[in-house]
């Protein structure tokens, strides 16, 4: 989904994230298909940045590829967009594009509690490149640690160096 900022009923992307997402060639007034979601919107201005309005009415399922869960529209004004995740007490979701799963523990009228589920000791997590890295996870009362140190991380380490040349 866009990175955006959401005011007066409308949210703003700059032009180049919007181009990478949608495409060149939108005019005024087309309706747009938000990436990765079921969620459209219509184009209201184009300058450095992209203007759209959400095209959602109250009692809208929405959903995005990055959330674990759908969610309905239950409210609309001039600033929000006020969205209820459709979640049971009980019911377990996996994370997308992640090997980790949750548990909603408690619903409220504000919060949703959760748990991480168990997951094996190690894991393949994308890294910073794309490629895949060996991650431990663990979690104690309040936090997740996923280390992704090699296992030589803290050690050590000897290295044979041969000197080729010295350039003056």
């Amino acid at each position: 989904m866009f990175d955006a900022l959401y005011t007066n009923g409308l949210f703003s992307v700059k032009i180049q994230r919007f181009i990478d997402a949608i495409g060149k060639n939108h005019s005024t007034g087309d309706i747009i298909q938000i990436p990765d979601s079921n969620m459209n919107a219509t184009l209201i201005n184009v300058t450095s940045k992209v203007s759209l309005s959400y095209n959602l009415k109250n009692g809208s399922n929405t959903w995005e590829a990055s959330k674990p869960w759908n969610q309905t529209v239950v409210k609309i004004d001039d600033k929000n967009i006020t969205l209820k995740p459709n979640v049971t007490k009980n019911e377990i979701f996996d994370i997308p594009n992640s090997p980790l799963s949750i548990t909603i523990v408690d619903i409220n009228a504000t919060n949703i509690t959760i748990k991480y589920n168990p997951i094996p000791e190690t894991v393949d997590l994308p890294g910073m490149f794309g490629q895949m890295v060996p991650t431990k996870i663990s979690f104690n009362e309040t936090s997740m640690i996923m280390d992704q140190n090699l296992e030589v991380a803290g050690k050590a380490l000897i290295f044979n160096v041969t000197l080729v040349s010295i350039d003056k």
